[in-house]
């Protein structure tokens, strides 16, 4: 949507059937919805309560050189927010898009932490996790380390190492197939698409 939305002021005819393409989308799934399960033990298992934020970017894909974030929340395996927009700076590599998108994700997961605790004030809430199919921007969040490399970060991405050096995030990574927030960065496959509502209980 935000790539086609970037063609509002003057489609062209190759626009104009992305748009149809997407509202015959909408159309087919209108009766979609989210099926939330509660787990199979009677007794919530913590990781019920692990909450998980997908963090994807596609690299220089926007208008005037720009890069989309992606991200999607799981709470368990229940989807609880997403978000695809637009990076306000340009990035000048890919793992610098990745670093920027790690960052926005960690800002809007973080806050949600302490409200599960205060909600479940009996349960024990996991850390929350933050995914992403970069090791690049796993390594240097995790290390904290500028190189000749990255050195050209901005200073406030160095937050999110700091992050993970109190303990407050904890930071992993899948492969890109296994990456949920991949579908909210670039036009997914049918089968990619598939798999996604698959995994979060849309149908």
């Amino acid at each position: 949507m935000i790539q086609i939305s970037s063609y509002a002021s003057n489609p062209s005819p190759s626009a104009w059937e992305v748009a149809r393409d997407i509202l015959g989308y909408l159309d087919q799934t209108s009766h979609y919805s989210l099926w939330i399960q509660k787990g199979a033990s009677s007794t919530p298992c913590p990781e019920e309560f692990q909450i998980t934020q997908y963090c994807d970017a596609s690299f220089a894909t926007g208008s005037k050189g720009r890069s989309i974030t992606g991200a999607i929340t799981v709470l368990g395996n229940t989807p609880l927010l997403w978000f695809s927009r637009q990076q306000t700076s340009v990035a000048t590599s890919t793992a610098h898009s990745e670093f920027i998108a790690a960052y926005n994700a960690a800002l809007a997961v973080l806050p949600l932490y302490p409200l599960l605790q205060e909600i479940l004030s009996d349960r024990d809430i996991p850390k929350p996790r933050l995914i992403t199919d970069n090791l690049a921007t796993l390594t240097t969040a995790n290390t904290g380390l500028l190189t000749r490399q990255n050195r050209h970060f901005l200073i406030k991405y160095y937050w999110l190492h700091e992050q993970l050096a109190q303990d407050t995030l904890i930071a992993g990574w899948v492969p890109t197939d296994q990456q949920l927030a991949d579908l909210l960065t670039k036009p997914p496959s049918p089968q990619m698409l598939k798999s996604f509502c698959s995994f979060i209980g849309l149908g």
